[in-house]
């Protein structure tokens, strides 16, 4: 599958200092060499720099989870080759335990990483597997609630189930903040919560990733919900990289994303048709104020 890169005249959107993550033809199966082998991911290639947001979409089976696994050295590629910092993770004698501090992941049902009874002690997790003193740990655990919104003293006792679905996502993150990694991925964040949850989750990992000065990797299948949040999107279908781009760019190319099985908003459905009857009818939008404002513009514009 060819990659296609997408880039607006105006906007750079490829950068020349070097990559955090960089991903070169990786592969992987389930169950390889077997009756049952399934691909996973197939020659990805894809860059993601320090301080970035970035959004990793595609529909069903894309190859999505397959990739974060990847990248966090939860599994082992078949072919091709992952740097990070330069290094290659798969190189002899590399630190993969170490790889996963720097790069922690929230999977898309926090509730299955948080197996501690209280909040405090499950932030605490890392600290302790380090064996940090007592008082380094409480600070990190101190610290890592306080940047997800939650009061330390309020929290720390409460009981994990007791939670709410938003607030098991926050501690979840908040554990792996408490290891103090130089990359964040988030699992499809974003499913199951309502708009204010949506927006609140947006304004958190924007502000994460200014204050903590992390690098954040976001999977979704619906990009508007991701929209507010991503500088730069990669979008997979059938194991490999489809597109990149920014969200605009993307949006560009809206028959495409449809073709392929990647929500768009209801907006962005509507401009997309409409374009078919109105070539020039813009599909770079994601909001129905937006898009009223659009039609609003083509209804007025004089008849040839």
């Amino acid at each position: 599958m060819q990659t296609a890169v997408l880039q607006s005249p105006d906007v750079p959107t490829v950068r020349t200092d070097p990559p955090f993550i960089d991903v070169q033809n990786a592969s992987f199966s389930y169950m390889k060499d077997t009756p049952l082998e399934t691909i996973g991911i197939r020659n990805v290639s894809c860059s993601i720099h320090r301080g970035q947001i970035v959004a990793v979409l595609g529909g069903t089976q894309a190859g999505k989870s397959t990739l974060i696994e990847c990248l966090n050295g939860l599994r082992t590629l078949h072919s091709g080759r992952i740097f990070v910092d330069g290094t290659d993770i798969h190189s002899k004698g590399y630190d993969i335990g170490a790889l996963r501090d720097r790069i922690g992941v929230v999977f898309q049902q926090p509730e299955t990483q948080l197996f501690e009874e209280t909040v405090g002690k499950d932030v605490s997790f890392s600290p302790r597997r380090k064996k940090l003193p007592a008082e380094t740990s409480k600070a990190l655990v101190e610290r890592s609630l306080h940047a997800v919104g939650l009061d330390y003293q309020t929290f720390r006792l409460r009981y994990v189930y007791a939670l709410s679905g938003g607030q098991k996502r926050r501690v979840a993150i908040a554990g792996i903040l408490a290891g103090e990694p130089e990359m964040l991925i988030l699992d499809e964040p974003v499913a199951g919560l309502d708009p204010r949850g949506r927006s609140e989750l947006a304004l958190l990992v924007k502000r994460l990733a200014q204050e903590s000065h992390l690098t954040v990797l976001i999977v979704g299948n619906t990009i508007d919900e991701l929209a507010e949040l991503a500088d730069y999107a990669i979008v997979m279908h059938e194991g490999g990289v489809l597109l990149e781009g920014t969200i605009s760019e993307l949006l560009n190319q809206a028959e495409l994303l449809h073709d392929v099985g990647l929500e768009l908003s209801e907006a962005a459905e509507i401009a997309r048709v409409l374009k078919q009857q109105i070539p020039s009818f813009p599909t770079t939008i994601l909001h129905l104020e937006e898009l009223c404002d659009t039609i609003g513009r083509f209804c007025t514009q004089p008849k040839e």
